[in-house]
Parts: structure tokens; sequence; C-alpha cells
């Protein structure tokens, strides 16, 4: 287990991303950084010894549902949001508990000095960059094959990926393996649809219906990726869906709009 004194370190880049705009996922994903060992240790879980590298942790839902006071199923939704939409972590399952890999730890939690295996690689002057290097090179080129596999024929439909981006949005918890989602998925991936729109039609409808309370209700599968799914895409939130403007505002440009289209039709005649 990590030192409860230790520390770890955090991008500005975090801001541009969409967890820090959930808050339990955000929760969860600063849990598994903080739970992630920082050197190679042994660990006992039950009655076997686990052998652990940096970057990595013992996994169980129970727990980490305990620790972050949420429930098991918001825990896989924050679990399936990592693994299969942000990848920034991997997952290596056993029958009594799992074991998650923070992606790229070295990269981003490497602290110059602290230990003597650093020391060490210090000493070996080129050569750890180089590996570093190879490593990154090898990451960019697997995130690589991960979208083009995104992009992929008939047949090979990413449900996790979609369902939790829509999870992430609308604040739900929709099950990837559920028949009903995955065949509306299906049907609108066989009319030649693809994550990025998928994307898309969620983002425009999350700001259309998120914080309307009549409508809230229908940012939902069965409504989202029905056959209207083409006009979702095309669909351009206005100014106040967006919150941008009140609604207020936006009645009143409405209305002026409207005047001088009537003024102009006028003045055609």
């Amino acid at each position: 287990m990590a030192p409860p004194n230790g520390w770890i370190k955090l991008h500005r880049k975090v801001l541009e991303s969409g967890i820090i705009k959930n808050h339990r996922l955000w929760a969860f994903w600063c849990w598994c950084l903080l739970k992630a060992t920082h050197h190679e240790i042994d660990q006992v879980v039950g009655s076997q010894i686990v052998h652990l590298l940096p970057g990595q942790l013992i996994f169980g839902r129970k727990v980490a549902s305990i620790d972050l006071n949420m429930t098991e199923r918001q825990v896989r939704t924050s679990l399936n949001f990592c693994l299969n939409v942000d990848r920034n972590m991997t997952i290596q399952p056993t029958n009594k508990f799992s074991i998650l890999t923070i992606v790229n730890w070295d990269t981003y939690q490497h602290i110059d000095g602290e230990t003597d295996q650093q020391t060490d690689q210090q000493t070996t002057s080129k050569r750890p960059a180089n590996d570093q290097q190879t490593t990154t090179n090898k990451n960019v080129k697997k995130e690589k094959n991960v979208k083009k596999k995104t992009s992929s024929p008939i047949g090979d439909v990413p449900f996790e990926e979609i369902v939790s981006y829509l999870n992430l949005r609308t604040r739900k918890e929709y099950r990837p393996e559920g028949k009903i989602i995955r065949g509306l998925i299906s049907a609108r991936w066989n009319e030649g649809f693809r994550v990025e729109e998928f994307k898309k039609v969620i983002d425009n409808q999350t700001i259309k219906w998120l914080n309307d309370p009549k409508m809230c209700e229908f940012l939902r599968p069965e409504t989202i990726f029905s056959n209207k799914f083409e006009s979702y895409l095309n669909a351009k939130p206005n100014a106040a869906q967006a919150g941008l403007i009140s609604p207020s505002s936006q009645g009143i440009m409405e209305w002026a709009r409207r005047k001088q289209e009537a003024a102009d039709a006028e003045q055609g005649q």
C-alpha cells in the first residue's frame, strides 16, 4: 500500500478534461492516483502475496464505494469511463480482486531523486530517456490503433465508450450490456454513424434538455438513439439552451428576429 505521507502530481490539462466536470468521476480518478503505489512492493491480499509495480493498485468495488461514499454501481460507471473512454488505466481481473494500472504513470508521476533506483537511473545517462521515449511512442501508437478501432466497420461497435459518455453527460448509469441500448446503438451504427457523431448528439441534447424539468426525462437511449438521431445530430442549441444568455433574453431575440422578417417581407411586396 502506498505510504500515507506521499504525494502525487496533477497537470493543469485536467481543467480541459471531462473528468473534472463530473465530481464522482474526478473523485474516483484522484482516489486511484492516491491508492497507487509509487514503487515496487509485495502486498498481502487475503492469503496471497501480490507483486505491484509503480502505478498499480489493488481494486475492489466494495472498498472503493465505502472510501468514496458512492454506490458500487457509481464506482463501476466511473471505472468503465476510465477504461473505455479516457483510457487512463487498464485492469487485470482475478477471481477475488482486480489490479488497476495507471497508464503512463512513470511519465507524469516520476519524482527525480526520490529513491535509490532513480539515482541509479540518472547515472546511466541517456539510456532511460531513450527507453522512456520508446515506451511513450508505443503508447502513442497503441492509442492511435484504438482510435482506428473506434472508427471500425459494422460489427465492431464500441458500446462501452458510447454508453460511458452518455452516463458522463447525462449523470445517469445505463449499462452498456443492456439489450435495448445495444439494439438502438447498433441500429444507428449500421446506418453509418460513428462515435464522434454519437457524442455530438449526446452533447446537443444534453445542452438542450438537462436543465429543463420537463425535457430532462427524455435524456435516455430510447429517445437520443431513436430514428430521430440524424435530426438531433444537426440540431444546434440556441444561446439560452447553451447557457450563454437567459431564456428571457432569448425570447426578446426571437421576437426581434420575427419582427425583422415581417418588415423585410413587407418591403419585398
